[in-house]
Protein backbone atom coordinates (compact mmCIF):
# COMPACT_ATOMS: atom_id res chain seq x y z
CA UNK A 1 0.00 0.00 0.00
CA UNK A 2 3.37 2.32 0.59
CA UNK A 3 4.48 1.53 -2.39
CA UNK A 4 1.43 2.78 -3.98
CA UNK A 5 0.73 5.49 -2.38
CA UNK A 6 4.84 6.83 -2.76
CA UNK A 7 4.73 5.56 -6.61
CA UNK A 8 0.91 8.06 -6.95
CA UNK A 9 2.58 11.03 -5.39
CA UNK A 10 5.61 10.36 -7.39
CA UNK A 11 4.01 10.30 -10.71
CA UNK A 12 1.60 13.80 -9.46
CA UNK A 13 4.50 15.78 -8.85
CA UNK A 14 6.70 14.50 -12.29
CA UNK A 15 3.17 15.37 -13.97
CA UNK A 16 3.54 18.84 -12.31
CA UNK A 17 7.84 19.64 -13.44
CA UNK A 18 6.50 18.54 -16.86
CA UNK A 19 3.80 20.83 -17.06
CA UNK A 20 5.59 23.71 -15.75
CA UNK A 21 8.89 23.06 -17.57
CA UNK A 22 8.57 25.50 -20.29
CA UNK A 23 7.51 28.49 -17.58
CA UNK A 24 10.86 28.24 -15.63
CA UNK A 25 11.26 32.02 -16.34
CA UNK A 26 9.06 32.91 -13.99
CA UNK A 27 10.63 33.22 -10.72
CA UNK A 28 8.07 31.97 -8.55
CA UNK A 29 7.78 28.84 -10.94
CA UNK A 30 11.29 28.13 -10.76
CA UNK A 31 11.81 28.10 -7.09
CA UNK A 32 8.65 25.91 -6.77
CA UNK A 33 10.10 23.46 -9.24
CA UNK A 34 13.20 23.62 -8.01
CA UNK A 35 11.45 22.20 -4.50
CA UNK A 36 9.18 20.23 -6.22
CA UNK A 37 12.03 18.14 -7.94
CA UNK A 38 13.97 17.51 -4.75
CA UNK A 39 11.27 16.65 -3.14
CA UNK A 40 9.94 14.15 -5.80
CA UNK A 41 14.01 12.58 -5.44
CA UNK A 42 12.75 12.17 -1.82
CA UNK A 43 9.36 10.21 -2.85
CA UNK A 44 11.33 8.34 -5.47
CA UNK A 45 13.99 6.96 -2.50
CA UNK A 46 11.09 5.90 -0.53
CA UNK A 47 9.16 4.05 -2.95
CA UNK A 48 12.94 2.31 -4.03
CA UNK A 49 12.79 1.39 -0.33
CA UNK A 50 9.26 0.46 -0.09
CA UNK A 51 9.80 -1.96 -3.04
CA UNK A 52 12.79 -3.33 -1.73
CA UNK A 53 11.11 -4.40 1.52
CA UNK A 54 8.25 -5.94 -0.64
CA UNK A 55 10.71 -7.99 -2.31
CA UNK A 56 12.69 -8.74 0.92
CA UNK A 57 9.75 -9.66 2.96
CA UNK A 58 8.60 -12.01 0.25
CA UNK A 59 12.05 -13.96 0.01
CA UNK A 60 14.83 -13.37 2.89
CA UNK A 61 14.60 -15.94 5.73
CA UNK A 62 14.81 -13.20 8.30
CA UNK A 63 13.11 -10.30 7.29
CA UNK A 64 12.78 -8.68 10.65
CA UNK A 65 16.53 -8.55 10.86
CA UNK A 66 16.84 -6.91 7.77
CA UNK A 67 14.19 -4.29 7.39
CA UNK A 68 15.31 -3.12 10.62
CA UNK A 69 18.97 -2.59 8.92
CA UNK A 70 16.69 -0.76 5.85
CA UNK A 71 14.70 1.34 8.31
CA UNK A 72 17.78 2.59 9.76
CA UNK A 73 19.48 3.77 6.35
CA UNK A 74 15.62 4.99 5.55
CA UNK A 75 15.55 7.32 9.05
CA UNK A 76 18.25 9.55 6.79
CA UNK A 77 15.91 10.14 4.10
CA UNK A 78 13.19 10.98 6.50
CA UNK A 79 15.28 13.70 8.50
CA UNK A 80 16.09 14.68 4.82
CA UNK A 81 12.23 14.93 4.07
CA UNK A 82 11.36 16.79 7.16
CA UNK A 83 14.19 19.25 6.71
CA UNK A 84 13.10 20.14 3.38
CA UNK A 85 9.72 21.16 4.49
CA UNK A 86 11.26 22.92 6.89
CA UNK A 87 13.12 24.76 3.87
CA UNK A 88 10.14 25.01 2.23
CA UNK A 89 8.68 26.86 4.74
CA UNK A 90 11.36 29.65 4.18
CA UNK A 91 9.94 30.59 0.90
CA UNK A 92 6.66 29.89 0.34
CA UNK A 93 4.59 32.44 2.29
CA UNK A 94 7.36 34.93 0.98
CA UNK A 95 6.58 37.76 -1.49
CA UNK A 96 8.65 36.10 -4.20
CA UNK A 97 6.66 33.26 -3.76
CA UNK A 98 3.06 35.16 -3.28
CA UNK A 99 3.43 36.00 -6.67
CA UNK A 100 1.90 32.88 -7.88
CA UNK A 101 -0.91 33.25 -5.78
CA UNK A 102 -1.50 37.02 -6.69
CA UNK A 103 -3.23 39.28 -8.99
CA UNK A 104 -0.39 39.15 -10.95
CA UNK A 105 0.56 35.68 -12.13
CA UNK A 106 0.45 34.24 -15.69
CA UNK A 107 -1.94 31.78 -15.59
CA UNK A 108 -4.17 30.06 -13.07
CA UNK A 109 -1.72 26.95 -13.05
CA UNK A 110 0.97 29.24 -11.69
CA UNK A 111 -1.61 28.90 -8.50
CA UNK A 112 -2.12 25.07 -8.69
CA UNK A 113 1.66 24.75 -8.64
CA UNK A 114 1.77 26.68 -5.35
CA UNK A 115 -1.17 25.13 -3.76
CA UNK A 116 0.36 21.77 -4.48
CA UNK A 117 3.80 22.83 -2.50
CA UNK A 118 1.80 23.94 -0.08
CA UNK A 119 -0.16 20.96 0.79
CA UNK A 120 3.05 18.87 0.45
CA UNK A 121 4.63 21.30 3.21
CA UNK A 122 1.61 20.34 5.24
CA UNK A 123 2.45 17.26 4.91
CA UNK A 124 5.90 17.68 6.31
CA UNK A 125 3.95 19.35 9.27
CA UNK A 126 1.94 15.45 9.86
CA UNK A 127 5.73 14.07 9.68
CA UNK A 128 7.37 16.45 11.84
CA UNK A 129 4.08 15.51 14.66
CA UNK A 130 5.13 11.96 13.92
CA UNK A 131 8.43 12.89 14.86
CA UNK A 132 7.77 14.56 18.04
CA UNK A 133 5.60 11.44 19.11
CA UNK A 134 8.24 8.84 18.24
CA UNK A 135 10.77 11.10 20.34
CA UNK A 136 7.82 11.71 22.98
CA UNK A 137 7.09 7.93 23.14
CA UNK A 138 10.87 6.67 23.70
CA UNK A 139 11.57 9.52 26.44
CA UNK A 140 8.66 7.69 28.10
CA UNK A 141 9.94 4.25 27.40
CA UNK A 142 13.27 5.27 28.67
CA UNK A 143 11.70 6.81 31.69
CA UNK A 144 9.94 3.42 32.54
CA UNK A 145 12.96 1.22 31.99
CA UNK A 146 15.15 3.46 33.91
CA UNK A 147 12.46 3.57 37.16
CA UNK A 148 12.24 -0.23 36.52
CA UNK A 149 16.13 -1.09 36.91
CA UNK A 150 16.35 1.39 39.53
CA UNK A 151 14.54 -1.26 42.04
CA UNK A 152 15.60 -3.64 41.08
Amino acid sequence: MQALLTGLIFAYISFLLAYFWRQWTTDCIRQLSVWLTVYDGIIALEFIRACILLRVWKTCSDPALLQVKIDFFWLAIFLGEIGWCVYGNTFIYTSGSQYCTGPNETSIDAFHLWVSTLIIICWGYCLMLYLICIFCFWMLFYCQLRERNKYT
